[in-house]
C-alpha cells in the first residue's frame, strides 16, 4: 500500500515540478519572444553603374538597379495552441483526481464543503452547451454527470477503507471517460476550450485557496532554515531568524508597492512568481506538520497532504495556462494575491513565532519541531488575524485582483469566442475586459487584431496603443507603428518606436523599425544610428541589423573603403541579407567583390526573393571583375517553371553574366527575350540592345532598338538615336531628335547651330573640332576620300578619329566601294594607326573579298576581335570559334561559310537562326539564312524568312534579297534534277 501511494507522490510531484519548470520558463523567457516575430523584406532598388558607353565622341555611364533587402520585423498576432488547452486540461484531470480521491478523506462537513467547491466547478463547465440529452432537459446532461461524480465520491467516503490509489485511479477513468464520451458524441471539437474558459471561477477561487494556504508556508520555512541544525547551547539562532525574515518582509513590502503602485526602484527583489513556487514547495513539509492540528476534519492519515498538492497542481497549472496564453490580467491578479496575503500571515506569524517560541530561540533549540504547538496563542487564532490583516492590505487597493480576476474571466470568454471564429461576441467579451483592466494588453492586443480583420486599422490603432500603455508588449508599439506608417503618418510612427524603446531599452527589433522609421523620412544617418545602437546589444538578429546597416549605407551613397562598417567576407556564415546588401554597396562604387559566387546561399531548386537578389546583385558584380565568374549554365538552370515569378530577374543575371564573359550572342538573345516578355512598359532593354548594336556599327539595329526605346519614355535613347540617324543618312529625323537633345540640355546651342549647317551643307564653317565632327558625321557619304582625310586630319581627339573612320569604312563595305583599299592605304600613311583601327581595316578588307597580305600580326593584344583578326591575316585553316563577335558582320561572313565548307549543317543553321532572331534588319543574315537553309532544303523557312525581310530591309535590300531567294532556290532545284 505504502509503496503504492509512493508511485502515486511521485507521480504528482514530478507533474507539479514539471509544471513549476514551465512556469519558470514562461517567466524568464520575454512575453514579445514567446509571441513571436515574423519579418519580410521591403525590396529598394538603388541605381549601380553597369558599363560606361564611349562613341562618337560622346561619354555617358549607363545604370541598371541593384537589390537592396531591407528587413523589418512585424508582430505576430496571439495566436491560440489547443496544445496549450488540452495540456492544461490534463493536469487538471489528475489535480482533480487527487481532490476527489483526497475529499473523500474529511469528515462529512468538510467532505460536503469541499464536494461543493468541485460541484461549482461542474455547473460552471456549461455542459448544455454540448446539446447532449437536451430532448429531456438542457441540463440533463450536467445532472447525470454531477450524479456520476457525487455518487462515487459519497461511496468511497462511506468505504474510507478502500486504497487512495483506488480511489484515485477510478476519479480518473471516470472523467476521462466522460471526457471521452463528450468527444464522440459532440459536433464541437473546441469543446473543452469553452468548458475551460467558462470554469475559470471555481478554479480561480481553488487558486485563491491554495494560495491562502501556501503564504504562510515561507515563515516557518525559514524558522527550519535557521533552527535545523540546532542542538542547544549558545548561538545565534534569533540572529538568523530574524534577519532571514525581515529581508523577506522587506521583500513583500517593496514587492507590494510595485505592483500595486507602480514605484520600480530597479532594485532587484524576489518576484512573486516565484515566491509561489517556494512557497508551494515549502509547504509540503509545512502540510505534513499541521496534520494533529486538523486531525478533527480528517480520517485518514496523508489526506490533507493530497488536498495540497491537488490544489499546488490546480494552482500553479492555472498561473502557466494563462501565463502561457498572454493573459496578463490573472497573473497579475495571482501576483498581487500572493503579495498581499504573504506580506499579511507574515506579519501575523512573526509575532506569533516570537510571542511563543522567543525563548526556545534564544536557547538555540530545534524550534521547528513545535511550532505547531505554541505555549501563548494558538495558530487558527493567528491565522485568522492574519486574514483579517489580508482582507486590509485588499480592500485599501479596492480589491484590485477582484477585478483582475473578472477580466481574465472575460478575457477566456473572448479566447473560446474568437477560436470558433465569433468574432464579434469575442469583441464584446474582450472590451468588457477592458474595462475591468484598463491597460491590459490582452484584450486590447485582441481588439486590435479583430479590427485588423475587419479592416478597420483607424480601431486597431487605438486598441493598441492602450495594448502598449503601462508596459505593455513589444509587439503592441510594433503594430501601432505600422498601421501609423501605412497611413503615412511617419512622425507619429517615430514617437511610438521611441516610446517603445524607452521601455525596452535592449530591443534589437524595436532598434530596427525605428531605424526604418527614420529611412522613410529620408533621414538616413538617424536610421543608420539607431541600426549601430542595435547591433551593439549582439543579441539573435545580429546579422539582419548588420544587413540593413550596409543596404541604408548604400542609400545613404556612403563610401566604400577600409573603414566601412561590417563589411566581412561572404563565406557559408554569412546571411544571405548581408550577401545582397554588401555587393549592391560595391555595385554603387563599382567594386568588384573579391569573393566568388557563394552557392551555398542559393542550394534549392525554388528560388525565394532573396536568393534571386543575390544571383541579380551577383551578375552585376562579377561584370566588374577582370575575370568574371562563367556563371551562365549554373543560372540558366533556375530559369524553369517552379521560378517563374522571377523569370524577369533570372534572365537579366543571365544576360548580364553572358555579356561579362564576352558572350554576345546569348547576352542579345536574352534581352530580346526580356523585351519580349516584359518589354511593353519597359524601355530599358531595348535601349540596352541599341547601345550594344550602336556599339558593334550595326546601325540600323541600334536606330530599331533606340527608337522603340525613346517611345516608351527612355530619354537616355534620344542622343545616341539622333547620331544613329545621322550615320544612316536620316537627318530630317536626327534635326529633330538633337533639337530635343538641345532641349533637354544634352548639347548646346552651338552644337544644335552646327547640327543645322551641316545637314545641309558640306562646307565647313570653322576649323575647330565640332565643325570637323558634324560635317563627317552629317556628310561622310557626299565626300571623297581626300575630304574625308583632311577632316579627319582637322580632329584632334584620337577616339573621333577612329570612331568616324570606322563608320565611313561599314557604308563602304555595305556599298561595296572599290576605293575603300585607298583609303585605308592613305590613312596608315597618314595617320597612327591603333591596333583596334587596324582590326577594323582587316574586317573590312576581308568582308569585301581583299588582300589583307599588307597587315602583320598585331602584338601584346589580348581582345579577342585581335585575336580573330591574326586568325585571319595568319589564314590559320583550324576553326575559330566564339560567341564574343556575334554582331561583326566579318565573323558572321567567316563562320557561316567555315561551317558550309566543313558540312557542319547543324551548327551552321544554328548560328544563322539565332543572329536572324536577334537583328533581322541585316541583310547578311538575311543572306547567311539562305546561303544555309536552302541548300539544306529548308525552303519553307528560307520563304518565311524573305517575307519577314520585306518589313525589316529596305526596298534595295528586299529586290536584292529575293533576288538571292530566287537564285538558290533555282539552284537547289537543279542540284536535286542533277541527283535524279
Amino acid at each position: 500500500m505504502k509503496e503504492k501511494n509512493k508511485v502515486l507522490q511521485n507521480i504528482s510531484l514530478g507533474i507539479l515540478i514539471a509544471n513549476t519548470i514551465l512556469l519558470v520558463l514562461l517567466y524568464f523567457i520575454p512575453t514579445s519572444d514567446r509571441l513571436g516575430w515574423t519579418n519580410n523584406n521591403v525590396i529598394e532598388n538603388i541605381k549601380t553603374p553597369l558599363f560606361d558607353f564611349e562613341k562618337f565622341g560622346t561619354y555617358f555611364n549607363i545604370q541598371g538597379d541593384s537589390f537592396l533587402l531591407i528587413e523589418q520585423f512585424n508582430a505576430l498576432p496571439i495566436s491560440f495552441s489547443t496544445e496549450h488547452f488540452a495540456f492544461y486540461g490534463i493536469v487538471l484531470m489528475i489535480s482533480f483526481s487527487i481532490y476527489l480521491s483526497s475529499i473523500s478523506g474529511l469528515t462529512k462537513l468538510w467532505h460536503a464543503l469541499f464536494f461543493g467547491v468541485f460541484a461549482l466547478l461542474i455547473g460552471t463547465f456549461h455542459l448544455e452547451n454540448l446539446e447532449i440529452l437536451h430532448q429531456i432537459h438542457d441540463k440533463a446532461f450536467t445532472a447525470l454527470v454531477l450524479i456520476a461524480f457525487t455518487g462515487l465520491s459519497y461511496y468511497f467516503h462511506r468505504n474510507q477503507h478502500i486504497k487512495f490509489l483506488v480511489r484515485c485511479a477510478s476519479f480518473l477513468i471516470l472523467i476521462s471517460g466522460i471526457i471521452l464520451f463528450i468527444q464522440l458524441v459532440t459536433p464541437n471539437v473546441n469543446w473543452y476550450i469553452e468548458s475551460i474558459a467558462y470554469c475559470f471561477p471555481s478554479l480561480s477561487l481553488l487558486t485563491l485557496a491554495f494560495i491562502l494556504f501556501a503564504s504562510m508556508a515561507i515563515p516557518f520555512g525559514i524558522l527550519y532554515l535557521s533552527t535545523f541544525k540546532n542542538v542547544g547551547g549558545s548561538g545565534d539562532s534569533i540572529k538568523h531568524f530574524l534577519f532571514f525574515y525581515i529581508v523577506y518582509l522587506l521583500n513583500l513590502v517593496y514587492c507590494y508597492f510595485v505592483l500595486f503602485y507602480q514605484q520600480d526602484l530597479d532594485i532587484y527583489y524576489i518576484p512573486p512568481f516565484l515566491l509561489l513556487i517556494i512557497a508551494s514547495f515549502v509547504g509540503l513539509w509545512v502540510i505534513k506538520q499541521q496534520e494533529e492540528l486538523f486531525s478533527s476534519i480528517l480520517r485518514d492519515k496523508n489526506i490533507l497532504y493530497w488536498v495540497y498538492v491537488s490544489g499546488a497542481l490546480i494552482a500553479l497549472s492555472s498561473l502557466s495556462f494563462h501565463k502561457a496564453i498572454f493573459d496578463s490580467s490573472f497573473v497579475k491578479a495571482a501576483e498581487q494575491t500572493t503579495v498581499a496575503t504573504m506580506l499579511g500571515f507574515g506579519c501575523i506569524f512573526l509575532i506569533y513565532i516570537l510571542y511563543n517560541f522567543y525563548d526556545v530561540l534564544k536557547k538555540n533549540l530545534q524550534v521547528y519541531k513545535v511550532a505547531f504547538k505554541p505555549k501563548n496563542i494558538d495558530f487558527l487564532s493567528t491565522w485568522g488575524v492574519g486574514l483579517l490583516i489580508v482582507i486590509g492590505l485588499l480592500y485599501i487597493q479596492h480589491f484590485a485582483p477582484f477585478n483582475l480576476a473578472k477580466a481574465s474571466y472575460f478575457n477566456n470568454l473572448g479566447d473560446a469566442e474568437y477560436i470558433d471564429g465569433q468574432y464579434f461576441l469575442a469583441e464584446n467579451r474582450y472590451n468588457t475586459a477592458s474595462v475591468y483592466h484598463y491597460n491590459n494588453y490582452h484584450s486590447n492586443y485582441m481588439l486590435g487584431q479583430i479590427a485588423e480583420k475587419n479592416k478597420n486599422k483607424t480601431v486597431a490603432g487605438v486598441a493598441y496603443k492602450y495594448a502598449y500603455k503601462g508596459g505593455g508588449i513589444e509587439q503592441a508599439f510594433s503594430k501601432s507603428a505600422s498601421l501609423e506608417i501605412d497611413k503615412k503618418n511617419y512622425l507619429e510612427s517615430l514617437f511610438i518606436l521611441k516610446e517603445g524603446l524607452k521601455e525596452y531599452p535592449k530591443s534589437e527589433i524595436l532598434h530596427n523599425n525605428l531605424a526604418l522609421a527614420f529611412m522613410n523620412i529620408n533621414e538616413l544617418d538617424s536610421a543608420l544610428f539607431y541600426l549601430e545602437a542595435g547591433i551593439s546589444l549582439n543579441k539573435d538578429y545580429n546579422k539582419v541589423l548588420k544587413g540593413n546597416y550596409i543596404a541604408i549605407s548604400a542609400l545613404a551613397k556612403k563610401e566604400v573603403n577600409e573603414h566601412s562598417k561590417y563589411l566581412s567576407e561572404i563565406d557559408n556564415s554569412t546571411s544571405l541579407i548581408e550577401s545582397v546588401n554588401q555587393l549592391a554597396l560595391l555595385n554603387t562604387d563599382g567594386i568588384a567583390s573579391a569573393q566568388n559566387f557563394a552557392k551555398s546561399l542559393v542550394n534549392d531548386s525554388t528560388l525565394n526573393g532573396d536568393e534571386v537578389s543575390y544571383i541579380y546583385n551577383y551578375a552585376l558584380n562579377n561584370s566588374l571583375k577582370e575575370q568574371p565568374e562563367v556563371l551562365g549554365d549554373y543560372i540558366a538552370k533556375y530559369m524553369s517553371v517552379q521560378n517563374s515569378d522571377y523569370k524577369q530577374q533570372l534572365l537579366f543575371a543571365y544576360g548580364w553574366t553572358q555579356k561579362a564573359n564576352d558572350n554576345q550572342k546569348e547576352f542579345l538573345k536574352a534581352f530580346k527575350d526580356l523585351d519580349k516578355f516584359y518589354g511593353i512598359n519597359n524601355a530599358y532593354y531595348n535601349f540596352i540592345i541599341g547601345l550594344e548594336a550602336l556599339n558593334n556599327d550595326q546601325y540600323i539595329l541600334a536606330e530599331h532598338k533606340l527608337a522603340a526605346a525613346w517611345k516608351l519614355g527612355q530619354k537616355s535613347a534620344i542622343y545616341p538615336l539622333a547620331l544613329t540617324n545621322s550615320i544612316l543618312g536620316n537627318h530630317q529625323e536626327a534635326v529633330q531628335l538633337f533639337d530635343l537633345c538641345e532641349r533637354f540640355k544634352i548639347i548646346d546651342t552651338e552644337d544644335k547651330t552646327l547640327i543645322h549647317h551641316y545637314t545641309s551643307s558640306k562646307q565647313l564653317k570653322s576649323d575647330s573640332e565640332k565643325d570637323y565632327f558634324y560635317q563627317l558625321l552629317f556628310n561622310y557619304q557626299k565626300m571623297s576620300n581626300d575630304e574625308v582625310l583632311k577632316s579627319l586630319k582637322g580632329l584632334s581627339l584620337k577616339s573621333n578619329q577612329e570612331d568616324l573612320l570606322t563608320m565611313i569604312l561599314n557604308y563602304k563595305v555595305k556599298t561595296k566601294q572599290a576605293d575603300i583599299t585607298s583609303l585605308i592605304h592613305q590613312f596608315k600613311k597618314q595617320f597612327d594607326v591603333s591596333d583596334d583601327l587596324k582590326v577594323e581595316m582587316i574586317f573590312a578588307k576581308y568582308q569585301m573579298d581583299l588582300p589583307i597580305d599588307e597587315f602583320t600580326v598585331i602584338e601584346n593584344n589580348t581582345s579577342i576581335a585581335v585575336d580573330f583578326a591574326n586568325h585571319l591575316i595568319k589564314k590559320d585553316t583550324t576553326l575559330f570559334e566564339t560567341e564574343a563577335l556575334f554582331l561583326n558582320p566579318a565573323y558572321q561572313k567567316y563562320i557561316v561559310n567555315s561551317y558550309i565548307q566543313k558540312g557542319e549543317d547543324d551548327k551552321s543553321f544554328e548560328w544563322v537562326k539565332d543572329a536572324i532572331t536577334v537583328n533581322p534588319y541585316s541583310e547578311l543574315n538575311v543572306r547567311n539564312y539562305f546561303y544555309v537553309a536552302i541548300p539544306q532544303g529548308l525552303k519553307d523557312y528560307a520563304h518565311d524568312i524573305m517575307v519577314d525581310s520585306e518589313y525589316y530591309l529596305d526596298d534595295a535590300a528586299t529586290k536584292r534579297i529575293n533576288e538571292l531567294y530566287s537564285t538558290l532556290v533555282n539552284d537547289y532545284h537543279k542540284s536535286i534534277n542533277t541527283w535524279n
